[in-house]
């Protein structure tokens, strides 16, 4: 539990699961099942196919005008009345029509902005979709929950800024709520983190700690977040199962909304973005959707009038503000330079289809929008970022091995999958066991009689 709250939170952590399994589970309490029962499947082993969802700024269903939505710092002035009701079990459904792998959330999630049953109504209304696949959020400025303040916005007569009441930077309710992976800071677990699907590198990062504009929690990590995402960078870059890298954060780097793009999100994060080849950013905040060209910092690096970019060096920027909160006119007279697509005053989800091999020598993200209320009538999609596999000085493909062995004592069986240029170490109690090696050019099944310990 957590100051300001009257209940208790429990987190449950399951391990020794296999890959790419389906599982079933119920909520029980004092030796009786209070839950109908539910199935979920764990995330596969590198090379495989999948698809997610996400949108930010989604809030809940509640008509009721005095619960605050957003807020426009430049007119003090509440945009409640602009396009009342909500729509975010719309837009949840819209997601969970998808049957996507999980559902990323890029901040502003509940709008409980302290009130703290606004938050539980937020967790039921996802709970129809995030009881099979998992919710993955990151911190938006409205997680920033302080007495007196909104939004992370420090106002003459409304406080905020140093009288927290829900923790020091006003997140209390969003960490105690969310089990996040953990990034290794002690002081700030949850704020942000990093995980691994497929062969996807997924990190999500607090902009309320570089932006500008809201100024509650501007420098709180003291550059410990930045030091950690370069890091992090630095080790998916490197990894030769990581096909693409994909950043999720609250306020934008790239904007033509009424936030816009914030200058010291650029600052934070332009070099190392470039430096080691992040794919796709999926921003909030502005409650429009909008789609970059491939950018490298602030320079167009390929525009494509088809939707299809086959560059390697640049970085598609979308925001997807528009969860389900109110929508504004925000981008009807046309983005900058770096737009390539903009839509505004439609609830609507993105979709991203991950595809690690095309059989073709080329690897691809596939994305499109959808409208929440015209029924998931594409907004647009087939959009496509497509690479090619890394090659050998000789010219011939890299084979990077997909290893899994199946078989015997699964409990106590563990596979590392290696490059080509290693031995894959099966660690296992002795049995028969099949071990299966894909490439990108060949397939092949081996059966084995092997011993704990052993290489091959």
């Amino acid at each position: 539990m957590y100051a300001g709250y009257p209940g208790y939170f429990h987190h449950a952590r399951v391990d020794r699961l296999l890959p790419d399994t389906r599982y079933r589970y119920a909520v029980g309490h004092q030796g009786k099942v209070r839950s109908t029962k539910a199935v979920w499947r764990t995330g596969p082993r590198p090379g495989k196919a999948f698809t997610f969802t996400a949108f930010g700024d989604q809030g809940t269903d509640v008509p009721d005008l005095t619960n605050i939505q957003d807020f426009d710092p430049l007119t003090l002035q509440t945009l409640t009345h602009q396009q009342p009701p909500f729509q975010a079990s719309l837009n949840r459904d819209l997601a969970y029509s998808m049957n996507p792998a999980f559902h990323v959330i890029v901040g502003d999630t509940s709008y409980a902005n302290g009130d703290q049953a606004i938050w539980d109504e937020w967790f039921r209304g996802i709970e129809k979709m995030a009881r099979t696949m998992p919710w993955m959020p990151c911190l938006g400025n409205h997680e920033i929950e302080a007495e007196g303040g909104l939004g992370g916005f420090t106002i003459p007569g409304l406080g905020g800024g140093e009288d927290d009441s829900w923790g020091p930077l006003g997140y209390d309710s969003y960490r105690t709520r969310f089990a996040l992976p953990e990034n290794g800071d002690k002081d700030w677990e949850g704020n942000w983190y990093r995980f691994r699907y497929g062969s996807v590198e997924f990190i999500s990062i607090d902009n309320n700690d570089v932006n500008t504009e809201v100024t509650a929690n501007i420098g709180y990590s003291e550059g410990r977040q930045e030091r950690w995402v370069k890091r992090t960078l630095r080790r998916a870059a490197k990894d030769p199962d990581v096909d693409f890298i994909i950043v999720l954060m609250h306020q934008a780097a790239f904007s033509s909304g009424l936030h816009g793009s914030d200058p010291g999100v650029r600052k934070a994060w332009f070099r190392l973005f470039a430096k080691y080849g992040v794919d796709l950013v999926i921003q909030g905040h502005d409650h429009h959707y909008e789609r970059t060209h491939l950018m490298k910092r602030a320079k167009v690096v390929e525009s494509a009038e088809d939707g299809h970019y086959t560059s390697d060096v640049g970085t598609m920027y979308i925001v997807s503000g528009n969860g389900g909160g109110v929508q504004r006119g925000e981008g009807l007279f046309g983005g900058g330079d770096f737009t390539a697509s903009i839509q505004a005053m439609e609830v609507g989800t993105v979709k991203v289809e991950v595809v690690p091999d095309t059989g073709r020598g080329t690897k691809r993200l596939v994305l499109g929008e959808y409208s929440a209320t015209r029924g998931g009538a594409p907004i647009e999609e087939g959009i496509v970022i497509e690479v090619s596999f890394e090659l050998e000085p000789d010219g011939s493909l890299r084979s990077r091995p997909r290893v899994s062995a199946t078989g015997g004592d699964a409990a106590t069986r563990r596979a590392y999958e290696s490059s080509a240029s290693r031995a894959v170490q099966i660690c296992a109690q002795q049995g028969r066991y099949r071990l299966s090696a894909q490439s990108y050019d060949a397939w092949s099944e081996l059966t084995f009689n092997f011993r704990p310990g052993e290489a091959y």
